[in-house]
This record gives C-alpha cells, structure tokens and sequence, in this order.
C-alpha cells in the first residue's frame, strides 16, 4: 500500500514539476522535486492543498489527480505515506548526486539516432550512493528502447551490464529482456556467479535473464 501510494505521489510531483509555467527549464530537476517534499516554501502536504485550489489551471488534469487525491489525508496518514518516500529517495539526498543530475549530457535516443557508445561506470565502493540513479538510468533506457522497433536509418543497440549483480534489483528488467531482443536492443548481462543473481531475483528470474 504505502509503496504504491508513494510511487504515485512522487510521479504527480514529478510531473508537476515538468509541466508548471512557474518553473524555469533549467529548474525542472530532481533537485526541484525534493525541493517540494522537503517543505523549501511550505509545508508539502499545505503545497498539495494549495495546487489543487489555486493552481489547478496550470497543469494537466492527469498531475491533478495524481496529487490532489493526498491533499485530504490526515496529518498522521500522510506522515506515514511520505515517510516510506522519503526512505525510497535516502540515496538520492547527496548534493554531488543532485549537481550531475541538475543537466544531462546525453540524449538517450542518440543511442538510435547516431553511431554512439555510452559508458555508465563507478567504482565499488560507490555502489550504494550511485547504484540507485545507474538503477534510473538503466530502467529508463530499457523503457525507452522498447517503445519501438528502430526506424529507418536508426542503429539497433546493444546493452552489456557488467558485474550486473551489483546494480540490485532493475525494476521491469525480466519483461524488459524478454522483449527488447524483438525491437533491435540485445541485452547481455556478466555476472560473478548464478547464485548471486538468484539472491536477487530467485531462479525463476535468473532463468529469464540468462
């Protein structure tokens, strides 16, 4: 329940944050987003209630809804809902996290549109500060690759994840492999051992992976 719900409160924050006129481009940022949540200029769950009451013109029915849905939760409800957010988004609460992602310097659909290689790298003693956003980036990434088979002129893509294992648990990534293969996107995943994948997705899931 609380994950769900959290999940769907951070989408409509995120959203929101795309689509206000109130925002500079350069300010629609994850910075931005837990900017709102942490009470910068009020209190969030007062910022939820004043969006549905005075800003509702703004931004599309779908962010509405999204958020306006918590604006009548009780104080000690809400605590407990954004509570289980807050501990999803702990790894992201890192200023040198917020600086590289305040700008991109890449664009995903260049991986199709041009001959180009993308490197994700990091060290091991890393993993628990950058894993969550290599986690991010590699969901969004799959996502994206299999909106569509590659177009005329377009290059098909090949996503090899080293030491995958390491990287935790890919949300979507089992669907994901099943069916990029079929739109031009290979995936190869190099593991230490079976076994260290089977600790995060079972043998089921490893079946499907490899």
């Amino acid at each position: 329940y609380w994950v769900d719900d959290g999940r769907m409160l951070f989408a409509g924050v995120i959203s929101y944050v795309m689509e206000t006129p109130r925002l500079e481009d350069s300010q629609r940022t994850l910075r931005q987003a837990l900017r709102i949540m942490n009470g910068a200029d009020r209190p969030f769950l007062e910022w939820i209630q004043a969006l549905r009451d005075e800003e509702a013109r703004e931004i599309s029915d779908y962010t509405l809804q999204m958020l306006a849905s918590y604006a009548d939760m009780s104080d000690k409800q809400f605590s407990g809902l954004f509570g289980s957010v807050r501990t999803g988004l702990n790894p992201f609460m890192n200023e040198r996290l917020l600086r590289a992602t305040d700008k991109s310097t890449f664009d995903i659909r260049n991986l199709k549109r041009e001959k180009v290689s993308l490197y994700l790298d990091f060290r091991i003693e890393q993993i628990r500060s950058i894993g969550p956003l290599f986690n991010v980036l590699i969901s969004q990434l799959m996502n994206y690759m299999a909106k569509e088979v590659p177009g005329q002129g377009e290059h098909r893509v090949l996503i090899l994840l080293d030491e995958f294992q390491n990287l935790g648990k890919l949300e979507n990534v089992m669907e994901a492999a099943t069916i990029l293969g079929g739109y031009g996107v290979p995936i190869w995943f190099f593991v230490q051992s079976l076994k260290s994948v089977d600790t995060i997705y079972r043998e089921e899931g490893r079946k499907t992976l490899v």
